[in-house]
């Protein structure tokens, strides 16, 4: 993903909390517990030579683009001299890579469903986006590490759970019917 975007505006969110399905919503998930730093620290390698911060966060609101909205719960930031969106000195929200024209994103409370319930929030989030892609054009979301927009092959479908159980009754089924045929 990080070669085919190279030089391509592009915003990475990293991810913050392992999910379990809402029981009664399908669809629906809910939070569990925050993922370990590891993991989260693992994706943002991929993107840059960063990690996430240690210390608390003790603000109550994030300035986004003029508009005060409130901080996370437990935020996640790394360390920038130069952030585009900070949750106090050196720590940042949103940062630009200075190599490519890569933003990261460290803590996606912001953009999620719980964040742009809150209307001033998600006017926040819109200013964000329009803030690094200030060309008015169209603003596309790639979703498909969390399995949305993939592309099925039919041939590595019927060997991945759940259709592998129906693969090989398939082909036992035949290996059955062409021994029973050997007998006659």
């Amino acid at each position: 993903l990080i070669k085919a975007r190279s030089g391509k505006d592009t915003l990475f969110v990293l991810p913050k909390w392992q999910t379990f399905p809402l029981l009664g919503h399908d669809g629906w998930e809910t939070k569990i517990e925050r993922l370990p730093n590891s993991v989260v620290n693992d994706w943002l390698g991929r993107i840059a030579k960063a990690k996430l911060g240690e210390a608390r966060n003790t603000l109550s609101q994030i300035n986004i683009a003029g508009r005060m909205v409130p901080a996370p719960d437990e935020l996640q930031w790394v360390a920038d001299e130069h952030p585009l969106i900070a949750a106090g000195d050196g720590r940042a929200i949103l940062t630009e890579l200075d190599n490519e024209p890569f933003y990261i994103l460290t803590d996606p409370d912001f953009i999620n469903n719980a964040g742009l319930k809150d209307e001033q929030t998600a006017a926040a989030v819109l200013d964000m986006i329009a803030m690094i892609e200030p060309a008015k054009g169209a603003v596309m979301f790639d979703l498909t590490l969390h399995g949305i927009g993939q592309k099925y092959d039919l041939a590595k479908l019927l060997v991945e759970p759940p259709f592998l159980a129906l693969t090989l009754s398939v082909l036992v089924a035949a290996a059955l019917a062409f021994l029973h045929g050997l007998g006659r």
